[in-house]
């Protein structure tokens, strides 16, 4: 809904201002589709406006409120988190 609203673009055009080498997503499968990514991915790679490189990496995971609530899912996500930045 909040992607059918324009908040997607939105987003997108603030992650294009500012350029990250990487983005973290945090709020588990429902922030994917805000940036036009598969819910599916875990990892992704986002192509943000005006762009001329590669894609911009983006790793989903869940709200800070599930991490709290579930060792298991911490980690788990520190796991991907040391695997997904020693990727490059």
């Amino acid at each position: 809904a909040a992607a059918a609203a324009g908040l997607g673009a939105l987003t997108r055009h603030h992650l294009a201002l500012h350029a990250p080498r990487r983005v973290l997503a945090l709020g588990g499968l429902g922030i994917l589709p805000l940036l036009g990514l598969n819910p599916a991915q875990k990892t992704a790679h986002l192509l943000l406006a005006g762009e001329q490189g590669p894609a911009t990496p983006v790793l989903s995971a869940p709200s800070l409120e599930a991490l709290l609530a579930r060792p298991g899912a911490r980690a788990a996500l520190w796991r991907t988190w040391l695997e997904w930045t020693q990727e490059g």
